[in-house]
């Protein structure tokens, strides 16, 4: 599956469709898209499919479809890769990754529980896109409250409406 996920000459919501299968390995949808039925797999090994996925993770995130990136970091994250957090930090602080792309990263970190979400929330904070520094912003209040607070207050009177209730979501 993580081979087809990274085949090139392949139909790319094809690869999409893989590289979900692998995200969700661990514990896999009760209906089956392939067969088209109804199925209780129950609940999987995770050495394997981690081991498998290391091998093949950068792969995942170099290429060009958002999709197969979005469902490495799934994958990732599902599978609690700690392994996995340099290279979600450096998607993080890449200015030229899509947006969802750097999203999906920085929430992987916060749930890996990562020693660098300090790092990768600085760098969103910092972000151009509005969505991006309102999620660092929550996270940053759940993070580490105390920091957040005079941040928070000083970002809210420049910020955009997303970022502004993000701002008072954190607050309350």
């Amino acid at each position: 599956i993580l081979d087809y996920a990274l085949a090139a000459g392949s139909d790319d919501r094809l690869r999409g469709e893989a590289a979900d299968l692998i995200a969700e390995w661990a514990a896999p949808k009760e209906f089956d898209r392939l067969r088209n039925e109804s199925r209780v797999y129950g609940e999987r090994e995770n050495q394997l499919a981690r081991a498998q996925l290391k091998d093949r993770f950068e792969a995942m995130l170099a290429s060009p479809d958002a999709s197969v990136n979005r469902a490495a970091i799934r994958a990732a994250r599902s599978l609690g890769m700690q392994g996995a957090a340099p290279s979600l930090l450096a998607l993080v602080q890449n200015s030229d990754s899509p947006e969802q792309v750097r999203l999906d990263a920085l929430n992987a970190l916060a749930d890996l529980k990562s020693e660098s979400l300090g790092i990768a929330l600085r760098a969103a904070g910092q972000a151009e896109q509005a969505k991006l520094r309102a999620r660092a912003m929550r996270l940053l209040a759940q993070w580490n409250p105390q920091d957040a607070l005079p941040i928070l207050a000083e970002v809210l009177p420049k910020a955009e409406a997303a970022e502004q209730a993000a701002a008072f979501g954190a607050l309350a």
